[in-house]
C-alpha cells in the first residue's frame, strides 16, 4: 500500500481512563529540565503560563506526587525549577516507551 504510513500517539491513563500525561507534558518537562524554569520553558514551547501550570498541577493530582519543584531566588531574581526524581522517572518512562514503539513501527514500516 503505497501513501500510507503508521504513526502512534502515546499517553498515560489513570485508573479510571483519565489522561495523566502525554506529548505535551513531556515536551514540558524536557524543557523545565533543559532551562530550570518554567517561565524559559513556556516562552520556547510558546504556550501559556497557566496551560503548564494546570498541566503539572494534573499530573501531580494524578499521580499524587509532585514531579517539579519551584525554588525562589534571592534578590534580583535566581529562582526556578527543577523535575523531582518521580517527574524525572515519568519523562525517562515516557521516552523510553515512545522510542521503543516508534522503533518497532519503523521496522514493521520497513517490511
Amino acid at each position: 500500500m503505497k501513501n500510507i504510513k503508521p504513526i502512534f500517539k502515546l499517553w498515560f491513563v489513570d485508573e479510571h481512563n483519565n489522561y495523566v500525561f502525554g506529548e505535551g507534558s513531556a515536551k514540558l518537562l524536557k524543557t523545565i529540565s533543559e532551562t530550570n524554569d518554567l517561565t524559559k520553558a513556556i516562552e520556547i514551547l510558546n504556550i501559556s503560563y497557566k496551560k503548564a501550570w494546570n498541566l503539572i498541577k494534573k499530573i501531580n493530582k494524578s499521580m499524587n506526587i509532585p514531579v517539579v519543584q519551584s525554588f525562589r531566588g534571592g534578590y534580583g531574581g535566581g529562582g526556578g525549577m527543577i523535575l523531582t526524581d518521580e517527574g524525572k522517572s515519568l519523562l525517562n518512562l515516557y521516552d523510553s516507551l515512545y522510542k521503543n514503539i516508534d522503533e518497532l513501527i519503523s521496522k514493521i514500516k520497513d517490511n
